[in-house]
């Protein structure tokens, strides 16, 4: 039977501080949204540029919601930043989470602890980067799943494309691409650590395409982050 196990990283790897370019981010979510404003309103907002190096507590700065009222403000389309997301936004994401993962050594750590298992972005809000439901609802599609003894591809070839994300197979009721970015990072470093080269190729296509046996799985473990 399926055990589930529902992993809370401590909260100062969700917050994490990174950098990326000399520039310094409060979290993942700083960089995603500070680059979706400027991309969409050709502008750079004060409130979104001073973080971390200000040295001013960050704890209740709501990014969504700034960038949200600069969209707003700047009368950017729903659709527009939608599409965003899905495409550009996709390579922003990627390239934070791999920033993150590169200089978070807990997070490195965890990932790898978690072997082959699935990773799933568990959010009912989101159907594109998370499940597009609720835990019981992905338990229950994973009980499926393993009496059908459905098979489940999942590319492995990092970064990912907007053209790949259409390959990836529903995680209940979403594509869970945050998820997936977290298992090929994980393939990634486990493949540097067995190489006796100097690291890996990020987009060369050095990591296949792997087929993952979901009946085979004892556990599923549910990666819960909460990221825009």
């Amino acid at each position: 039977i399926y055990i589930y196990i529902y992993i809370y990283l401590p909260k100062y790897i969700s917050t994490f501080i990174f950098k990326i370019d000399g520039r310094t981010y409060d979290n993942v979510n700083h960089f995603y949204q500070l680059a979706k404003t400027e991309a969409l309103c050709g502008v750079t907002s004060l409130l979104m540029i001073e973080g971390s190096e200000s040295g001013i507590s960050q704890k209740s700065k709501d990014y969504n919601t700034l960038a949200r009222n600069i969209l707003r403000i700047n009368k950017v389309d729903r659709n527009v930043a939608e599409e965003w997301r899905r495409t550009a936004g996709l390579k922003v994401m990627q390239q934070a989470l791999l920033a993150k993962v590169e200089q978070c050594q807990e997070l490195r750590k965890a990932l790898l602890e978690s072997d082959d298992k699935l990773l799933v972005h568990c959010f009912g809000g989101d159907d594109f980067y998370a499940s597009g439901c609720n835990h019981k609802y992905i338990q229950d599609w994973a009980r499926s799943m393993k009496a059908n003894k459905v098979q489940l591809k999942i590319p492995m070839e990092f970064p990912l494309t907007s053209e790949m994300v259409l390959s990836i197979p529903k995680f209940g009721l979403g594509r869970n691409v945050l998820g997936v970015i977290y298992m090929q990072l994980r393939e990634m470093y486990k493949l540097r650590d067995s190489s006796s080269s100097d690291g890996f190729v990020i987009g060369g296509g050095s990591v296949q395409v792997i087929s993952f046996l979901l009946c085979f799985f004892r556990e599923l473990m549910i990666y819960k982050e909460f990221l825009s």
